[in-house]
This record gives structure tokens, sequence and C-alpha cells, in this order.
């Protein structure tokens, strides 16, 4: 996947490296409180003078919002299973994350563990490092 397409197309077929995980995370949890703030934003508007005006703004709010949530929650699922592949996991391991305590663990593990070198059962490395300084000292 070529440019920033990984992180706005949901694919469930690819690996990604620790950077774009974070970056994933961090890009969808910004949106999801973006759209908390427009959320409360518009609840604020039923108390306007006209209230049926601020109603409509807030039930139009609430469907964008839902849309939005389902949308990053899609997209979230989307990280994980790409990250597990770049572990050489399945996808079904991501389950672990609707276990309470045990999601913490593996939501951070997901974003520290190294990936596994070379080709895998989920395709070939699209990078030749992973973030660390063996990448950085050949960049130089």
């Amino acid at each position: 996947m070529s440019g920033l397409s990984w992180l706005l197309k949901p694919s469930f077929s690819h690996r990604i490296r620790r950077r774009q995980y974070w970056l994933g995370v961090l890009v969808w949890q910004i949106a999801i409180n973006l759209s908390v703030v427009a959320l409360s934003i518009a609840a604020n508007l039923t108390y306007l003078p006209k209230p049926l005006a601020g109603q409509l703004a807030l039930i139009a709010v609430i469907i964008a919002c839902a849309a939005a949530w389902i949308y990053a929650l899609v997209m979230f699922v989307s990280l994980i299973v790409r990250r597990l592949h770049d572990l050489n996991k399945s996808g079904l391991w991501g389950l672990l994350m609707m276990v309470p305590f045990v999601c913490a663990i593996v939501f951070i593990g997901l974003g520290v563990l190294p990936a596994k070198s070379g080709q895998n059962n989920f395709g070939p490395r699209q990078y030749p490092f992973d973030d660390g300084a063996e990448g950085q000292a050949a960049a130089l």
C-alpha cells in the first residue's frame, strides 16, 4: 500500500509496521475525540431560541458521528489485524482486545513487539528495517 492509503482504506490483508500502527491509532483517536467535541457542541445548540433548528442540527451531528465511529472502529480493527499479520499471527488473535485488562496488554504489545523478519504467512515484508537503530544506520 502506498502513501497514506493504508490509513484511510480498511484492509485486512497486508502488514504494517509499528510506526504505522501508532500513527494510525493516533489519527483515529483524534478523529473520534473531534466527533465527541462536535456532538457536545451540537447538544448545546438545542438550547437556542429556535429549539427545532438546534434539534435538527443535533440529529444531523448524531448521524454523522455514528457513521464516523463505525468507520473508525473498522479502521481500528484493520490496524490490529494488519499489525498481527506483521507478527505472523492470525487476525483472530485480535479477539483478545475484547477481554477486559488483557486488551491493554495486547494493545501496547502490538506497538512494541518487533516484526518477524522476511516472508511470513501473510506476505513479504514491504520495508527493509523495522523502526530500529539498524534502519537508521542504513539510511545514513
